[in-house]
């Protein structure tokens, strides 16, 4: 039988990757209210056959933690593996909980975590290529190794799936990380998380339309309309990607998201609510005023039950994409 690997609607897409690659049935569950993976969902869809649990500090969606503590609780009793998520929150969470934000535990300090995975090419200041996973022992670290003992090569023994990997991409990734050194990742998640919060907060007082999907604890915010049918969040991003942004649009629910780095300020916040404003005006007086861009696209898939169809598309249009 398929081992099984509990995920949420909101885990990483790499989530769904890794079990085709693997042979891992994935069981995707939906999230609470509060649009995170809890203890309590997790231990309904728990059987014999359960290899891993995968909960995300944050979620790529909506930048929400999930119930870590809880679902590690079920996860131990169980004697079933728990994998963080902190791709996106590894390098921003614990300074943000240093600065005084309220961050709830979400790695090693909680007992069941069996293993995260951190990217240094996102709020690490590195290069790409140099994401690193963790594991809560060497014990487990060991069952990643290849170890081949008769190939006419000689002896061979591998630490992971790249055979090689960039060893000048590692270097600068150390060399990013001495320049920062403490002080320096403490400012830019200052200067990141008091930006996302004056979104939010503009978002409240300035967007009677939209509104911020669940309390995000750190930089990437989720963004919907209200009322989705009379107006449409797809077309209000098409028009911001006509002035220039670039908001990543999500689905179930229809939404967009804005993930703030150290390289934005208070003053790009303003531009962005003002432009949102524009659009939502725009829209409201002509739902028509923009045709073409990602809204006709996310429409469809919204309505099309046939999921596979779907699939099927995404895969011609990545074979047209890599046509010489």
């Amino acid at each position: 039988q398929h081992r099984l690997m509990i995920l949420a609607r909101s885990a990483h897409a790499a989530y769904w990757k890794a079990c085709e690659y693997f042979k891992i049935k994935p069981v995707v569950v939906d999230v609470g209210p509060d649009l995170r993976l809890s203890g309590a969902i997790v231990k309904r869809h728990l059987t014999r056959n359960t290899a891993i649990v995968v909960a995300s500090a944050p979620g790529f969606p909506h930048g929400l933690v999930d119930h870590v503590k809880e679902i590690a609780q079920v996860t131990q009793r169980a004697g079933v593996c728990l994998h963080v998520d902190a791709c996106l929150g590894g390098f921003v969470l614990p300074f943000a909980r240093e600065l005084g934000y309220k961050i709830p535990a979400f790695d090693f300090s909680v007992k069941g975590v069996t293993s995260m995975s951190v990217d240094t090419h996102k709020f690490g200041m590195a290069h790409k290529g140099t994401s690193v996973v963790l594991y809560a022992n060497r014990d487990i670290r060991q069952y990643q190794f290849t170890g081949i003992t008769d190939w006419t090569g000689g002896l061979y023994i591998s630490p992971g799936m790249a055979g090689s990997r960039p060893g000048a991409l590692i270097a600068t990734a150390w060399a990013s990380m001495i320049h920062m050194g403490r002080e320096g990742f403490l400012a830019a998640t200052r200067n990141l998380m008091e930006t996302a919060h004056r979104f939010q907060e503009g978002v409240a007082s300035q967007l009677p339309d939209l509104e911020v999907l669940g309390e995000p604890e750190m930089c990437v915010v989720a963004v919907r309309s209200k009322n989705h049918k009379a107006l449409n969040i797809y077309k209000i991003n098409d028009l911001l990607t006509k002035r220039g942004w670039h908001l990543n649009a999500l689905q179930s629910p229809p939404a967009v998201h804005f993930c703030f780095t150290a390289a934005h300020t208070p003053k790009l916040v303003e531009g962005l609510l003002h432009d949102m404003a524009e659009a939502v005006t725009a829209l409201k007086n002509n739902p028509n005023c923009i045709s073409g861009g990602s809204a006709p696209m996310y429409g469809m898939a919204n309505v099309v039950p046939d999921r596979a169809m779907i699939a099927e598309f995404l895969v011609c249009y990545q074979d047209v994409m890599l046509q010489p």
